[in-house]
């Protein structure tokens, strides 16, 4: 319900919908961050979400110009300075960062600025995938206190649901008059959607589950 009333908002305003996309997702990359890092800041992990955010979008101006077109969005921030604000806020996060998380905090650094080189999606997909979802996993595992194998078989129909609501959202674009068309923007659509209860569900797990380690 929480997947469709999304959709739903990104049909009807698709400008609003972007917003609350970036909104939730600043704050969840900085609170899965934040607690990798085991720094309990949350307007710090804010700020810096929406700097890993900041800094993916604006460091490809035209293609993120072509994607906002493409989900009838009509207004384009500014992206030069953009890109130097969210430069900033990163390099400034890590003085907040324990010394001892201090190399997953450069990776992470080096893999955001690699992707200032790659194309928008993979630079995107170089972040969620390489960092942001194998730390999300581990942490599911640690705080669930599950194996691999347990994890992936409880995840495996949340996965499947995933795959089958992503191809009907992909032909209900190409069939029905929706604001935005094609598969790419339905697939921001669907990572939009798929998103939001994620984001909730992990927010409470940390919030129930949070402990010092080493």
């Amino acid at each position: 319900l929480v997947m469709l009333a999304v959709v739903l908002l990104w049909s009807w305003q698709p400008g609003w919908g972007l917003l609350f996309f970036l909104a939730y997702s600043a704050w969840h990359f900085g609170e899965t961050d934040f607690n990798h890092w085991h720094m309990p800041q949350p307007f710090a992990q804010q700020l810096y979400g929406w700097g890993v955010l900041g800094w993916i979008l604006s460091s490809h101006p035209a293609e993120w110009v072509y994607y906002l077109q493409a989900l009838g969005v009509t207004y384009v921030p500014p992206t030069e300075p953009l890109l130097w604000l969210s430069g900033v806020v990163l390099l400034w996060t890590g003085l907040l960062v324990p010394a001892h998380r201090l190399r997953s905090y450069a990776a992470t650094m080096l893999v955001l600025l690699a992707g200032a080189f790659l194309p928008l999606l993979l630079a995107f997909g170089f972040y969620f995938l390489g960092l942001h979802s194998r730390r999300g996993w581990q942490h599911l595992q640690d705080r669930l206190q599950l194996s691999q194998r347990a994890l992936f078989k409880k995840a495996l129909p949340f996965s499947l649901g995933g795959w089958l609501s992503f191809a009907g959202l992909g032909l209900a674009a190409q069939l029905c008059s929706f604001s935005f068309e094609g598969w790419i923007p339905a697939f921001f659509v669907f990572l939009a959607a798929v998103s939001a209860p994620h984001i909730v569900l992990m927010s409470g797990l940390y919030r129930r589950t949070t402990k010092a380690k080493p």
